[in-house]
């Protein structure tokens, strides 16, 4: 799926719930992690179960970037921006 092209619309998606260091995700089909707004964990009834998630597509640029120190030694963070579904709607796949 292109997610640019779905931003700010009303999408769902779907993939296998799994635990992020960001939060709760989504792992779509071609590995992409779509965040979940307001989920830091899944329940374990539905953690690595395939779930859809739907919401507005947003992408969200206030996570902080990972960095690299001049030892080499790298922060915590990500490379960039995270595609995250605002105010999400869980259902569990079959």
């Amino acid at each position: 799926m292109d997610y640019e092209s779905v931003l700010n619309q009303q999408i769902t998606v779907e993939g296998i719930a799994q635990n992020a260091s960001l939060g709760a995700i989504v792992l779509t089909d071609d590995m992409v992690p779509i965040y979940l707004e307001g989920m830091m964990i899944w329940d374990a009834a539905l953690l690595n179960k395939a779930v859809s998630a739907t919401g507005t597509l947003r992408r969200n640029n206030t996570i902080p970037r990972a960095t690299v120190n001049t030892k080499g030694e790298r922060t915590h963070g990500v490379g960039g921006s995270i595609y995250m579904i605002e105010q999400p709607t869980i259902t569990p796949q079959k």
